[in-house]
């Protein structure tokens, strides 16, 4: 503790990370007094010489062990204001942030630096670092304004500050981020010797209803059921009537009313999907809710999610076979009677294009050896 304190009331350029390890340096006289002793054989010279040479070991190892540091102080600060420009900040609340960035960049000194970033689904510079004393007379649009991501805005940030200059950011944002990570922006700040401080944008709304997200199998087949589950968030213990869309088409539903809990608990609801008679690829699923009380809800934007499926079609085989050939006969009548697509073509007739093939589940080769194709085939590549 003793060295902690001295460490504390010390403002000099050097620190010391372990001052306890300072303590060895009390043992030099110790030392000096054994080792005058031990080597009383020697002449006087050569005895001082070692003695300090031992002494010199000790004050070296402490050093050491005690991490000394070189600390460059500087009273210069360049800020970033880091602000959301997101739509699920309130406009007046948005407004009254702007206002305090005015208010403090007039404020600040002039060997200081203030500099503003905004951020949405996006992060841009609205206002370079400059001068303490400026008078911000303007902030960036949103671009993104349905995406918050916090990170993209905190790594622009720190990608904009000078050189020479203690660094701070203050981050201005309802913590609503849909997009990135922040708390890992901000442990990289933090690593960087970046202090970062949060001014909570906080507003509350006594009615609201909102998708918390849409649920889908990521993959599924043709002629199948799937699963399809909404969680949905109320303030208020409501009603809202849900419309569901597939690929703009709408699913008529037996009873579209939902009931939900409020005190924003998630309230599951599955619904069967038939996939029937439908092509493959990307299937998209749109919900909506209507409040059947409109004072039930504030903000209309969050009523809708999106999930999407891709339904793969039943695998189509292509059977490779010899000219005059009818090895594959077999083959062919045992997938015709599992419902496979089947194409039969002769070597001579087939173009080995990597994008024509890859329309199918598998390539069969039968009873074919490598010299059935010509040298050109071989050659062939996909575009």
């Amino acid at each position: 503790m003793f060295w902690a304190d001295v460490m504390l009331a010390w403002s000099g350029p050097i620190s010391f990370d372990r001052p306890e390890w300072l303590w060895l340096l009390v043992t030099i006289p110790v030392i000096a007094a054994i080792s005058v002793r031990s080597l009383g054989g020697l002449e006087k010279s050569r005895r001082i010489v070692a003695v300090v040479l031992r002494s010199l070991v000790i004050v070296a190892l402490a050093l050491a062990l005690a991490r000394v540091e070189y600390v460059k102080r500087s009273d210069r600060v360049a800020v970033m204001f880091v602000l959301d420009h997101s739509r699920s900040v309130p406009d007046k609340l948005r407004e009254a942030a702007q206002g305090y960035v005015r208010k403090v960049a007039k404020r600040a000194d002039r060997d200081d630096r203030i500099g503003v970033v905004g951020f949405d689904g996006q992060a841009n510079v609205d206002v370079i670092n400059s001068a303490g004393g400026l008078d911000v007379l303007g902030f960036g649009m949103a671009t993104e304004p349905d995406r918050t991501n916090v990170a993209a805005g905190l790594r622009m940030a720190m990608a904009s500050f000078p050189e020479g200059y203690t660094r701070r950011i203050v981050l201005m944002t309802d913590g609503n981020e849909n997009t990135g990570s922040m708390a890992d922006e901000i442990e990289v700040a933090v690593a960087n010797h970046i202090g970062v401080d949060v001014v909570p944008l906080q507003y509350q709304h006594a009615a609201e209803i909102l998708f918390d997200r849409v649920v889908v199998p990521a993959h599924a087949t043709k002629d199948t059921r799937i699963p399809l589950r909404l969680i949905v968030k109320s303030r208020r213990q409501t009603k809202a009537k849900l419309s569901l869309y597939h690929n703009d088409v709408e699913i008529p539903l037996s009873d579209p009313i939902l009931n939900l809990a409020g005190g924003m608990q998630p309230n599951p609801f599955t619904i069967p999907i038939e996939l029937q008679g439908d092509s493959g690829g990307v299937h998209r699923f749109d919900a909506r809710l209507t409040p059947l009380a409109p004072g039930d809800d504030s903000i209309v934007e969050n009523n809708q999610a999106t999930g999407f499926t891709f339904v793969s079609d039943q695998g189509r085989v292509l059977i490779l076979t010899p000219s005059d050939s009818s090895d594959d006969e077999r083959l062919y009548e045992s997938l015709q009677r599992e419902k496979v697509e089947v194409d039969v073509r002769s070597v001579d007739q087939v173009n080995v294009d990597l994008l024509e093939l890859q329309k199918y589940s598998a390539v069969v080769l039968a009873n074919i050896s490598a010299d059935a194709f010509t040298t050109e085939q071989h050659n062939q590549r996909g575009g």
